[in-house]
């Protein structure tokens, strides 16, 4: 039910800039959700057609000394 600035009480302003900043922080969320997923899905086709067009497929690490 739409309340009006008045009978919310306080501030009018307070209530929406605190919504702002959850959907702020939730589509933050969601971009950092969709670029750490479209990495990953990169990473598995480069190295699904390495695997394919490839006999063999050495990877080397950092020497811990």
């Amino acid at each position: 039910m739409w309340c009006s600035d008045k009978d919310r009480g306080g501030d009018p302003h307070a209530e929406r800039s605190k919504d702002r900043g959850k959907a702020r922080r939730r589509l933050a969320r969601l971009h950092t959700r969709v670029s750490r997923t479209a990495r990953k899905d990169f990473l598995h086709k480069l190295s699904a057609q390495l695997v394919r067009e490839k006999q063999a497929v050495f990877m080397e690490g950092p020497v811990h000394q």
